[in-house]
């Protein structure tokens, strides 16, 4: 039993074996990684597979209390970080967290993963003495093997898919937020599966870098620009009997699959592999059904991509409708300009376009800084801008038509900024864009 007297010593940090530096590996544990303010170890004992060590590095503290609040808001970060990182890696059914400090008096967490039928189900795991408690240990090469997959964890939701990539799942977990929301402007049934974690993580990591972190509904100029070319879609479908429909970096886009569409339209969707393989299994999984023909084109738009898209049954002689959502700003000049020459010699005349854009002074502006840098780090950059977008898609072949957020068209009583008039010059501008394909040009 200890006295008080050497409790006191403990609490004042007298030989802890838990204040840094900390060897990497012991008997105990091996290191995982660093956080913010903490160290995360996986547990030699893994009777509960995935039990890891959160342990505070900054300075000997015994509990929470004795934290400064910049201090508490980094380790709970850390601690969040932790818990899915472990969560992502062993799927557990339930997970206990828990801050003890009853034998060492050093600020730590224990993370452990609980399964129906483990050894203490329904109960706390603890049993005294402590080294009456099972101990499972795991071969080297399968514990080198669940370090690796947490390590990954770490930086973020487990997913293969591209930076650009998961920008489409960010936009569809916003289009779930939409379809939650009490009036919502649209229904996207399939939104909140498509985005998937990884979706909302990035959704939320921005909000963050843009001062929105305490922000809980749905973005309101994703909202509006998807509403927006519902609408200008559908209507330039019907008005003018468009009978195919491309939708370029489709990404999570499930138009074909919630929008009403006329009868006899062929909807192509065109983008990368990696983000088919993450779609089509969520799709099947649901048992989605598209209203209209739907056919997949993998190709990635830096790439050759009008053979197959023509090869999958697209006739470049008869009128198209073209969305292009969310995918200028991620592109190069060049290659934005490689994309709107090969539009134009498969777009036949009277054709629609629907694209959106920023003004280069976004990407310039301090106010944008925090926000570019984040998408920077999550290795989908923006990198183009076009000044004058009527005339720029009007030197591409395009009778463009530029719609600013908020105003009548693009308002939908959800746009709470002023609108700055555009004749005001130098400030940071997005446009949406409806177009039609100009005859001999």
């Amino acid at each position: 039993m200890t006295d008080k007297t050497k409790w006191e010593s403990l609490v004042a940090g007298a030989g802890c074996p838990l204040d840094a530096p900390r060897p990497p590996s012991n008997d105990h544990w091996d290191l995982i990684g660093q956080l913010s303010v903490s160290s995360l170890y996986l547990a030699k004992n893994q009777t509960y597979r995935g039990q890891c060590q959160l342990v505070f590095d900054t300075r000997h503290v015994a509990r929470v209390d004795q934290l400064s609040r910049p201090e508490w808001s980094s380790l709970a970060g850390d601690l969040f970080t932790a818990q899915q990182a472990v969560a992502r890696v062993v799927k557990p059914d339930h997970v206990n967290i828990e801050s003890l400090g009853n034998v060492v008096p050093h600020l730590h967490w224990h993370i452990i993963p609980r399964y129906v039928g483990d050894p203490m189900w329904g109960a706390p795991v603890w049993q005294v003495p402590l080294d009456s408690m099972p101990d499972r240990r795991l071969p080297d090469e399968e514990r080198a093997a669940l370090i690796a997959q947490l390590q990954k964890a770490l930086a973020g939701p487990v997913t293969d898919m591209t930076g650009v990539g998961l920008t489409s799942r960010w936009v569809a977990a916003n289009r779930a937020l939409e379809t939650d929301h009490a009036s919502p402007l649209y229904r996207d049934p399939y939104a909140r599966e498509l985005a998937g974690e990884a979706g909302f993580d990035v959704l939320y990591s921005m909000r963050t870098a843009s001062g929105m972190g305490s922000f809980s509904g749905p973005d309101p100029y994703l909202t509006i620009r998807t509403r927006f070319f519902d609408d200008a879609l559908l209507g330039a479908v019907r008005d003018a009997s468009i009978g195919q429909v491309v939708i370029l970096a489709a990404g999570m886009d499930a138009r074909a699959f919630r929008l009403e569409w006329p009868s006899g339209v062929r909807l192509f969707e065109v983008d990368r592999e990696d983000v088919f393989t993450h779609k089509e299994d969520v799709l099947k999984r649901l048992k989605a059904s598209p209203s209209c023909d739907r056919r997949i084109v993998q190709r990635d738009l830096a790439q050759s991509w009008v053979s197959a898209l023509v090869g999958a049954g697209f006739d470049p002689k008869t009128k198209a409708a073209f969305l292009a959502e969310g995918l200028l700003y991620y592109l190069d000049e060049s290659a934005v300009v490689s994309m709107l020459d090969a539009l134009r010699d498969i777009a036949a005349p009277g054709s629609w376009l629907g694209v959106d854009a920023t003004n280069p002074e976004v990407l310039t502006s301090p106010f944008m800084a925090t926000y570019l840098k984040k998408l920077t780090e999550l290795g989908s950059p923006w990198k183009f801008g076009m000044a004058d977008p009527e005339a720029y898609l009007a030197s591409k072949g395009w009778q463009a038509t530029a719609v600013y957020p908020g105003e009548s068209e693009a308002n939908y009583g959800r746009w709470v900024l002023p609108v700055v008039p555009r004749a005001i010059p130098g400030l940071p501008r997005t446009f949406l864009m409806r177009a039609t394909r100009v005859a001999g040009s």
